[in-house]
């Protein structure tokens, strides 16, 4: 079966967002890692992202943020990165200043990747399932 571009006219009723606390500055199109701190907070940090990295942990922040701020993160739906996307295939990492690298000939299983790209700059992630 291969790989299908998805239809760029996409509604979004799984997107999900989450409220942080940026542990370090937070830009617009960099990716963070999502984790509970020592304290129990949730907390995220500009970092970059690869498929061995938990995949289901990670997100883009909706606004720029100082360190210490309170931050919306987008964890699935249609995510905004820097650059580097081709629309169609697989994210297999996203450096941390948001540039996608992908594959069309990395693994299909959505388990495997981190989401599927959908132009140079837009990746869609979908919630893992079992």
């Amino acid at each position: 079966m291969g790989i299908q571009v998805l239809d760029t006219n996409i509604t979004e009723p799984f997107a999900k967002v989450i409220t942080c606390i940026a542990n370090g500055a937070t830009t617009l199109t960099y990716p963070v890692g999502i984790y509970y701190d020592n304290s129990g907070v949730l907390t995220c940090i500009t970092s970059a992202i690869a498929v061995d990295d938990q995949p289901g942990k990670w997100g883009v922040p909706l606004t720029a943020v100082a360190d210490g701020e309170s931050v919306k993160v987008k964890v699935y739906g249609l995510l905004t990165l820097a650059s580097g996307g081709t629309a169609g295939e697989v994210v297999t990492a996203i450096d941390a200043t948001g540039v996608i690298t992908d594959n069309a000939a990395a693994d299909g299983n959505v388990s495997n990747n981190l989401a599927t790209t959908i132009s140079e700059t837009t990746v869609l992630k979908v919630p893992m399932v079992d």
